[in-house]
């Protein structure tokens, strides 16, 4: 049984033909994609990077340059999608935290903006979270 590839299921569960299939469903999409990539990039990075800049020029008391924020927002958006902690806190804030430093702050301002900028998004997420929990419209179940 164990030589007869008929029997033996793979080992990823058919995860990377599903993957394949939901990928290939989005070909004929190609404008509604970029679309979407380039209102991620406006619509989220830049505004998460404008407001990282913000808090860390209050923290710090002068102006860091924006692109190491925006950099840092990205990354560390980018890092918490890694399956690590629930939601990606602390791998977010580990690399928002390296990279700000490496652009010219302390650590201790560093943690300071990720932290507060952790703490926006739990509390937005939350706040939405509230929305839909109160929200009048009856559900269809």
């Amino acid at each position: 049984m164990a030589g007869n590839p008929k029997n033996r299921r793979p080992f990823s569960g058919g995860l990377f033909t599903k993957t394949e299939d939901a990928l290939d469903s989005y070909q004929s999409c190609r404008k509604e994609l970029l679309l979407c990539i380039a209102a991620s990039l406006i619509g989220v990075n830049f505004v998460l990077g404008l407001t990282a800049w913000f808090i860390s020029w209050s923290v710090s008391g002068s102006a860091v340059w924006f692109i190491p924020a925006l950099a840092a927002i990205t990354v560390g958006n980018i890092g918490g999608l890694l399956p690590l902690t629930p939601s990606g806190i602390g791998v977010r804030d580990y690399f928002v935290m390296t990279i700000l430093v490496g652009g010219g702050m302390t650590q201790s301002d560093g943690l300071a903006v990720a932290l507060v900028m952790s703490a926006l998004i739990i509390f937005y997420n939350l706040l939405g979270g509230l929305f839909f929990l109160f929200d009048r419209v009856p559900k269809k179940i």
